[in-house]
């Protein structure tokens, strides 16, 4: 009765307090005493100039005491931060419910855009097998075509070879034979004329020991006349 007759129209306890204006403490006050959190948030809002802690507010052993003023303005900061927090949070809300919607929407339309892509890669996949196809057969035809034309060439090709070869070896042939014969020719001239030189050199020589020896025979002949 005393307290109310003073003016102090609103009592709560410290944890009552703290859980119901401890919202508008920026400190961190959770390493302190309960006690240490209502001086801290008072201190606060008197430091913000929202409260007069020495005419409105007291704060007890076990309680608080806020006058009728400083009640209200608790409870209206409160409900601002109350508001504040709300639209925070349903913000909040809204932006993940259409961040579902948004995702949904880019989901359905990747899959529009899948099923349409598969589509035109199956008829870009249809269009290319079948220009494989036709690449494949006119391959093949072209290396028919060329393969005939290279065996004709070829063929053609050898024989003229073979023919040229065959001339060319003949008339090495011929010129081989020539040479033979020219080579037996002079050796059997080289034969003869080294043949008649033997026979010649045989000749004087032994017309020079008849001589040789007549003279011999003659001096002997000469002294044994003697």
């Amino acid at each position: 009765v005393r307290v109310s007759r003073v003016g102090f129209s609103q009592r709560f306890s410290h944890d009552l307090f703290v859980a119901r204006y401890g919202l508008l403490n920026v400190r961190d006050a959770r390493k302190m005493t309960v006690k240490e959190q209502c001086e801290s948030l008072l201190l606060a809002l008197e430091t913000r100039g929202i409260l007069e802690r020495d005419a409105s507010v007291q704060v007890g052993c076990t309680k608080v005491f806020l006058k009728g003023a400083a009640f209200d303005v608790l409870e209206a900061r409160r409900a601002e931060k109350v508001e504040m927090a709300t639209i925070i949070i349903q913000s909040f809300a809204r932006a993940y419910f259409a961040r579902r919607r948004l995702v949904n929407a880019l989901k359905a339309i990747v899959t529009i855009q899948c099923s349409v892509r598969q589509y035109f890669a199956l008829n870009r996949v249809h269009e290319r097998q079948m220009n494989c196809a036709a690449t494949t057969i006119a391959a093949y035809y072209r290396r028919s075509r060329c393969r005939r034309w290279y065996r004709a060439t070829l063929f053609i090709a050898v024989g003229l070879q073979r023919w040229y070869r065959g001339q060319v070896e003949r008339k090495r042939c011929n010129a081989l034979n020539q040479v033979r014969k020219a080579i037996l020719i002079q050796k059997a001239w080289k034969q003869v004329y080294y043949h008649r030189q033997y026979q010649n050199m045989k000749r004087s020589a032994m017309i020079i020991q008849c001589l040789v020896r007549r003279n011999i025979a003659k001096q002997e002949l000469e002294s044994l006349r003697q």
